[in-house]
Formats: C-alpha cells, structure tokens, sequence
C-alpha cells in the first residue's frame, strides 16, 4: 500500500491522498487520488472505531476474478483483516473498524 499524504482536519476526518493498494499479485487494485474517512466516535477502551462515512474521490478499482480458483483479487483483504487467534499472550485484541456509508465520486470500476 502507498499513501501520498495524510492530512488530520477538525479532530474528525481523515484525508488520505495519492492512495494505491495492490493485490496479492502485486497487480492494482485501489488507486485513488483522495479517500476521505469522517470519524463518528472512537473507543479505546473497547477497541472500536466508528466511521461515519468513508468518501472515495476520482480513482479506479479493478476487479478480477481467477478463472481456475474463482478467488476474486480482493479476497485476501477479508483474511488481512479479521481477528487473529485471541489466544495468545503476546498479541493485544485487534481494533474493530465499523463503516455506516461508502461515498463514491468520479470512480471508475474495471
């Protein structure tokens, strides 16, 4: 993954620009030029972070699917980020991230 720029504005939103994830394949799956995350509320204590929205600006999201597995190039993002065995000693309880609204603008899907 490579971001450009991070910006912090008025203690709720998040700017990120110039964003890039690549698949397992190292092949483009995001680009974007802005993604604008507005923070409803954030607990520590419990370890959730609530958005209230996440703004995804002027990019391109490209979709494929293997044609011998059926495994679609962004799956590997739902293993990245699901719990880890809490079992262990040495790691800490992971944040939960909740989403209530994917904006979209000038995006463009291939």
């Amino acid at each position: 993954m490579k971001i450009g720029k991070v910006d912090i504005t008025f203690f709720n939103e998040v700017v990120l620009e110039d964003v890039l994830l690549l698949d397992k394949n190292k092949d483009t799956l995001i680009k974007m030029q802005d993604l604008y995350l507005k923070l409803d509320r954030f607990d520590q204590q419990k370890k959730n972070i609530f958005l209230a929205s996440a703004t995804l600006v002027n990019g391109t999201v490209h979709l494929t699917q293997d044609k011998k597995n059926g495994d679609f190039n962004f799956d590997f993002l739902e293993d990245y980020f699901a719990n880890s065995d809490e079992s262990s000693a040495t790691s800490s309880k992971p944040f939960k991230l909740f989403l209530a609204a994917i904006n979209l603008e000038n995006i463009r899907f291939r």
